[in-house]
């Protein structure tokens, strides 16, 4: 029995499922715009204002989430319900990086990087120093990129 109140009545898994993943489904969309429409949208502003502009819109997203979480808990458990909610993620994922954000497929892109390494390459096979640009690194992110391995002496196992 829930707490301060009458026992619930059995809902069908079939109702607790369409519920689930119908607001899960809406609130994904609020999500997928909060965390990645600035990008399109708000690239000339300053970052203060995207955030502000994304937990508004993050707002609505919690207002569907929540309540979906707790229907989809009374039939599924977490990893199902965890599951679910990665499933509904990539498949509001894809359409929006294609049709909102106009983002080609990696594998198009790739072909492209491909090209371009192979133009920047002399018929020798040694690269010109020009063709990688190197990312910047940012203060405070260097956590975050890849570190340059330095070369090391290797170590001989041999003794004498």
């Amino acid at each position: 029995m829930p707490p301060g109140g009458a026992p619930r009545p059995e809902v069908p898994i079939n109702a607790v499922l369409f519920r689930t993943v119908g607001l899960l489904g809406l609130s994904n969309i609020f999500m997928t715009f909060a965390w990645y429409a600035h990008l399109r949208n708000l690239a000339d502003r300053p970052w203060w204002v995207a955030a502000l502009a994304s937990w508004g819109i993050a707002l609505f997203e919690y207002l569907l989430q929540v309540p979906a979480n707790r229907i989809g808990y009374t039939a599924l458990s977490l990893g199902q319900l965890k599951i679910l909610q990665e499933a509904i993620t990539l498949t509001v994922f894809v359409p929006f990086a294609i049709f909102y954000m106009k983002r080609r497929s990696s594998s198009t892109t790739s072909t492209r990087r491909s090209a371009s390494w192979a133009r920047s390459t002399s018929s020798s096979g040694t690269r010109r120093a020009e063709a990688r640009p190197r990312l910047p690194r940012a203060a405070g992110l260097d956590l975050f990129l890849p570190r340059r391995r330095t070369p090391r002496n290797p170590v001989s196992l041999r003794s004498g």
